[in-house]
């Protein structure tokens, strides 16, 4: 019975990190895999202004600073202190998962993996989850760092959360 435990916490845990959140002790709700539930996860995120980490994205990308290590945390990326139209910022990822990158204003965004090679979406929602959401998109990822780069537009930041879900693959 114990062996059996110590295999399912590990599985229990694994499990609550693709959904994106951070475990037991997560003041939220317990939520599904369901893209309606998380959506709408997503959208209460947005919606609270108090969850907001801003942050200057790089102009080079080499010089990107860390993002979306807090799945509860609404990004507040400043491209490059209005100086260029376009910032990067990075992440890193363990293991196979989708990441759904939510935005609240439409503006081009490319990911590329840590050799440079772009890693296309899987699926891009332009209708809105909810009034602070203007975009989804879903990408499959693997163990890695990535680079997201946004812009060139005229907007000068963006509001973005990543969050993992199982892989539909």
């Amino acid at each position: 019975m114990i062996r059996s435990f110590r295999m399912l916490v590990p599985s229990v845990a694994i499990a609550l990190a693709l959904a994106g959140c951070p475990g037991p002790e997560d003041d939220h709700d317990h939520h599904g895999h369901d893209l309606e539930e998380v959506d709408a996860h997503v959208c209460e995120h947005f919606e609270t202004q108090n969850s907001v980490q801003n942050l200057a994205a790089a102009a080079d990308p080499a010089d990107a600073p860390l993002a979306f290590e807090d799945p509860h945390l609404v990004y507040g990326i400043d491209f490059t202190g209005g100086e260029l139209d376009n910032g990067s910022v990075r992440f890193t990822h363990e293991g196979h998962a989708d990441g759904l990158l939510y935005l609240d204003i439409d503006v081009p965004v490319e990911l590329t993996d840590a050799s440079g090679e772009p890693v296309e979406p899987s699926d891009i929602e332009t209708e809105p989850a909810c009034g602070e959401v203007s975009t989804r998109r879903r990408y499959h990822l693997h163990t890695g760092s990535y680079i997201l780069t946004f812009g060139a537009s005229d907007e000068t930041s963006v509001r973005a959360l990543l969050t993992l879900v199982e892989s539909d693959h």
